[in-house]
C-alpha cells in the first residue's frame, strides 16, 4: 500500500514526536543521574599535616560528593592511627609511583570525567605526569586541576607539550591562568578556591589590638619579617598572636617560641585546636610571604580571615595578590617599611579596620564561595561530556 499526502505526514509526525520524546528522556535520565567523577591528589585527609590546598581539596571533594558519583584516589601513606579515621568521602589508596597507579585504579572505575588534583611545585615534573596519566586513561576526558603555585616554571611552549595530554586546565589563581593559557590556550581556566563563608559572631570589644598570624612557620610565609616589623613599631596596647606549625621543628618556629617567652605581646600557638576563635578575636590578619611556590593559588589563611570580616596585610605575591585590594581590603607591601606602615595604619585606625574588614567579608562573600565555586567546577567537568 503506498502512503500520501496527509497520511504520510502524519506518520512522519508520530515517528518525530517519540524520537524527540525518546531524546527528552535521555536528557532527563543524563541529568537526574549523577556524573561518574574521580578526583586524584596525592594527599587527602585523615592525614595529620594540615595545608591550605589539602584542606581546599577536602571541602571542594566534600561538596562534589553530593551532586556526583566521587571517588577520590590518594597515597597510601597513612600512619595506623589515621586509619580508622572517616572522611564521609570514598577514597581509595595506592603506593607509588603513585600517579600511574592512581590513573590504572581510576580506570577500572569506569568513569566520566578524571581530575589530577595537582600540588607539584614544578611544571616541569607536570610533563612525566601527564603523559603517563593520559596513557592510562584513553578515551575519559581527563582534567588538569592545579592546585599550588609553581617554584619553578619552564617556558609556556614546552608546557604546552604537557597540556596537550589533558581535555581542561583549571586554575586556581590569576598568575597560573595566565601562565597556562601562553600554553594551551582557551583550554586554561581560571577557579579561584573556595570556603564556605560563615555567619559572623557578634564582636567581643579589647582594650588589645592583636594581630594574627596563621599558617605554616617557614620562611617563605614571612613570620620573622612580622615579628621584626612589630618590634620596630613599639605600638602600644596591641599583640601579635601566631597559630601554625613548622613540621620539622625548623629554626622559625624556635625563634617564635623565644620571642613569646621573652615578651608578653607576642603569643605562640602550635597547630592549636582554638584556631577559629583566636582568629575570630583578631582585628586584622598579617601574612608577609616573601615567594608563592608550592602554596595553593590563593592563600586559605587569607580566606579564611577575609571570610570573618578581618582585612589582610600581605605579601605582593601572587596568591595573596588574587584576593587583596590593595586599600580595599588589605594592603600588599614589598619591604619592610611598608609592612610596618600597613601595622601600624590598621592598628591605630579603628574606622579603616572597620571599613576594610566590612570590603574583605564582601571579597569573601562575591568570590570565595565553595558552593558557588563547587557547582562550576562541576558544571566544567559536564560540559566536557557534551
Amino acid at each position: 500500500m503506498r502512503l500520501e499526502g496527509k497520511s504520510l505526514a502524519f506518520i512522519k509526525g508520530i515517528f518525530y514526536l517519540e524520537l524527540n520524546e525518546l531524546e527528552d528522556d535521555l536528557l532527563v535520565d543524563m541529568a537526574v543521574s549523577k556524573i561518574r567523577l574521580v578526583y586524584i591528589t596525592k594527599n587527602f585527609p585523615p592525614l595529620p599535616r594540615v595545608s591550605g590546598t589539602l584542606q581546599y581539596a577536602y571541602r571542594l571533594c566534600t561538596e562534589l560528593s553530593k551532586k556526583t558519583d566521587l571517588t577520590v584516589i590518594a597515597l597510601g601513606n597513612l600512619e595506623e592511627k589515621d586509619r580508622k579515621k572517616k572522611t564521609g568521602i570514598k577514597t581509595i589508596r595506592v603506593g607509588q609511583p603513585f600517579v600511574l597507579n592512581a590513573a590504572l585504579e581510576a580506570r577500572k572505575l569506569n568513569p566520566d570525567v578524571v581530575v589530577f588534583g595537582s600540588g607539584l611545585s614544578s611544571s616541569l615534573a607536570l610533563l612525566p605526569a601527564l603523559l603517563s596519566m593520559r596513557l592510562a586513561l584513553l578515551g575519559i576526558p581527563f582534567v588538569l586541576h592545579q592546585l599550588t603555585e609553581f617554584n619553578s616554571e619552564i617556558p609556556p611552549a614546552l608546557l604546552g607539550a604537557g597540556t596537550a595530554f589533558v581535555d581542561k586546565v583549571i586554575c586556581t589563581n590569576r598568575h597560573l591562568t595566565k601562565y597556562f593559557f601562553q600554553a594551551c590556550g582557551k583550554k586554561a581556566e581560571m577557579l579561584l578556591p573556595g570556603f564556605k563563608i560563615p555567619a559572623l559572631p557578634k564582636a567581643k570589644k579589647s582594650s588589645i589590638i592583636k594581630i594574627g598570624f596563621f599558617g605554616h612557620y617557614h620562611f617563605v610565609k614571612g613570620p620573622d619579617r612580622l615579628v621584626g616589623a612589630f618590634k620596630e613599631l613599639n605600638l602600644e596596647n596591641a599583640g601579635l598572636v601566631f597559630d601554625g606549625i613548622d613540621y620539622e621543628g625548623g629554626k622559625m618556629q624556635k625563634m617564635l617560641l623565644k620571642e613569646a617567652k621573652k615578651r608578653k605581646d607576642i603569643m605562640v600557638y602550635i597547630d592549636s585546636p582554638k584556631y577559629w576563635q583566636l582568629l575570630i578575636e583578631c582585628d586584622f590578619v598579617a601574612l608577609p610571604f616573601r615567594a608563592s611556590g608550592s602554596v595553593l593559588g590563593v592563600s586559605m589563611a587569607a580566606v579564611e580571615a577575609m571570610a570573618y570580616g578581618k582585612p589582610v596585610v600581605g605579601g605582593n605575591v601572587s596568591v595573596l595578590s588574587s584576593i587583596i585590594e590593595n586599600g580595599k581590603n588589605g594592603f600588599l607591601v614589598e619591604t619592610d617599611k611598608e609592612l610596618g606602615d600597613a601595622i601600624k595604619k590598621l592598628a591605630t585606625d579603628a574606622k579603616l579596620r572597620e571599613k576594610m574588614g566590612r570590603n574583605a567579608r564582601k571579597t569573601a562573600e562575591q568570590k570565595f564561595d565553595i558552593n558557588f565555586s563547587s557547582k562550576e567546577f562541576l558544571e566544567i567537568c559536564k560540559r566536557l561530556l557534551r
